[in-house]
């Protein structure tokens, strides 16, 4: 009931607003629109009143409708009313919240005929609502194509709702879930972030397989003491995309501290200078971002195929926010640690 009364009060003071402006049609409607809302859901023991033709050609009478059918979501001899008033309303303000309780209700009471009729998979969106149609078509056996579509939705680097789970334990039983497939959303979660899922998938993965996983997660974790950890043991073996994440999430962390311990990690890690270069990049950007002028150092460490997405934009950025001719540059292309300093020294001198 409150969702309806957030959506209806623009409404209703769009139409009060214009029926100030000039003679207003709806003013006896109006009331008893009002009327009748205030008693949706409210207890009584008066006969119900049949709604007049007035009150049914009232702008915001959809409104009215969809909360009463709010409060008859388990009431079989409703179904027919709320399918038919989503099928008119669509994906329209008036309908959304009917329809994700509509949806609720019968996946919870597990009608996955009228949920399959109801789901539309352009306007009901959700996580939630795509993995109850997975469901609905495990229930029916409707599984032509299924396992593709549940591989699809469990590939997700974040965690899932618990509706998707029945989907995901069918997938188990026809032999998909593999371990491939499992490291495969794990590495999809590191590279979001999400250490916390990784983990949780990682339990289920031969040792060999969780291990990298594992450590990776430790990077996301504990950036800075994990890499220290890596310094320390050079023979530790660690793969070279979880050792550039933890990198500059310690440098994002702490960059002084970082640019500090850069020298160690490189002999540590045994780096040419072009496996370097992002690790040098982490700290520039990370110095950058604090207008600390040490950033230029770790600039220049950097490789020219590192900067080839930010090239592009040099003229713009020498024309918009460099004054080369005061600084003593020579007209020339600058390279990008010039243009970050420069910008550093534009912002620091105001």
């Amino acid at each position: 009931m409150i969702r309806y009364q957030r959506l209806l009060a623009p409404a209703l003071l769009l139409v009060t607003v214009l029926g100030t402006a000039q003679a207003d049609p709806f003013a006896d409607a109006r009331g008893e629109f009002m009327a009748a809302y205030q008693r949706v859901g409210a207890p009584t023991t008066a006969p119900a009143v049949e709604d007049s033709a007035a009150l049914r050609a009232y702008p915001l009478y959809p409104y009215l409708q969809a909360s009463r059918l709010q409060l008859r979501l388990d009431d079989p001899q409703a179904a027919s009313s709320i399918e038919g008033f989503l099928s008119t309303h669509g994906s329209a303000p008036v309908a959304r919240s009917l329809r994700r309780s509509w949806l609720m209700s019968l996946a919870r009471r597990k009608a996955w005929e009228p949920y399959l009729a109801a789901y539309r998979e352009d306007v009901d969106d959700s996580t939630a609502a795509r993995c109850n149609t997975l469901a609905a078509r495990v229930a029916l056996g409707r599984v032509e194509g299924l396992a593709d579509a549940v591989v699809e939705t469990y590939l997700s680097p974040r965690s899932l709702p618990p509706a998707c789970d029945p989907a995901f334990e069918w997938l188990r039983t026809q032999g998909r879930l593999t371990p491939e497939l499992v490291e495969r959303r794990a590495r999809l979660a590191l590279a979001a972030g999400e250490a916390g899922l990784a983990r949780y998938l990682a339990r289920s993965l031969p040792g060999e397989r969780a291990a990298p996983i594992e450590q990776w997660a430790a990077l996301i974790e504990q950036p800075r003491s994990s890499i220290e950890a890596l310094i320390e043991q050079p023979a530790r073996g660690v793969e070279p995309a979880a050792l550039l994440d933890g990198w500059w999430r310690f440098a994002r962390a702490d960059a002084e501290a970082a640019a500090a311990r850069y020298p160690a990690l490189i002999q540590a890690r045994t780096l040419d200078a072009r496996a370097a270069s992002p690790f040098a990049l982490a700290v520039a950007q990370a110095l950058s971002w604090s207008r600390l002028p040490r950033s230029l150092e770790f600039f220049a460490l950097g490789h020219a195929d590192d900067f080839d997405e930010r090239q592009a934009r040099y003229p713009r950025l020498c024309a918009d926010c460099l004054n080369a001719e005061r600084r003593g540059i020579a007209a020339r292309r600058l390279t990008w640690a010039e243009v970050q300093l420069a910008r550093w020294n534009k912002a620091v001198k105001g």
